[in-house]
């Protein structure tokens, strides 16, 4: 048995375009949601209810990017098995490659296709199995789906974005303390928030 101990990052900053295009697929996110905790590609399958064949190649290209990794191994009837962990909590695309106009427009489109595909499949299948309603009232709400512009001075929004930060910290320790209890439920968390150039009366 080999065992990997180091601590998870806390945020790792994606600077490969590569690295960044493998994460641009949806069957990968639900894998690194899986990982939060060790598993084999075996318990990942079962709890998405996959044949381990359909992952191995998705592991292997998350790993060959550093985005997962083996922390154990252990022989099964002859046969290393390995668990895999996220390398870190967050993944975020650094500045450097957001600026790179060459690969980061391309890269760009497919994460944010990607992450609205999931968000979109996901709603829909919270839909379908009665998990929320969008025409409930206030008091039932168990969803917010929005898109507002906001106008704020450059003070406001770091005000607002700082806060906004703590809230998800927040979200996430408590996740994280309370994983194991059987009462949880699961929720969906996706946020985009952006300056906007503002449209040319001129035009």
């Amino acid at each position: 048995m080999s065992k990997t101990t180091s601590p998870l990052q806390d945020v790792m900053f994606i600077e490969d375009p590569d690295a960044l295009k493998a994460l641009a697929v949806p069957i990968r996110l639900d894998i690194i949601k899986a990982l939060a905790h060790p598993a084999t590609v075996k318990e990942v399958a079962a709890e998405l209810e996959m044949p381990p064949t359909k992952l191995y190649y998705h592991f292997k290209q998350l790993e060959q990017h550093q985005i997962i990794r083996v922390v154990d191994t252990n022989i099964v009837s002859g046969i290393i098995e390995k668990q895999y962990q996220v390398t870190a909590s967050r993944y975020q695309m650094s500045e450097t490659l957001v600026h790179d106009s060459t690969q980061g427009e391309a890269t760009l489109d497919a994460i944010l296709a990607t992450i609205f595909e999931v968000t979109r499949n996901e709603l829909r299948q919270s839909i379908q199995a009665q998990l929320l309603d969008p025409a409930a009232d206030a008091s039932e709400k168990k969803a917010m789906l929005s898109h507002t512009a906001f106008h704020l001075t450059a003070e406001q929004f770091q005000d607002f974005f700082g806060r906004m930060e703590q809230l998800i910290e927040e979200m996430i320790t408590a996740s994280e303390a309370g994983s194991e209890e059987p009462d949880r439920l699961s929720f969906g968390f996706t946020i985009a928030l952006y300056p906007v150039v503002k449209p040319n009366p001129e035009a």
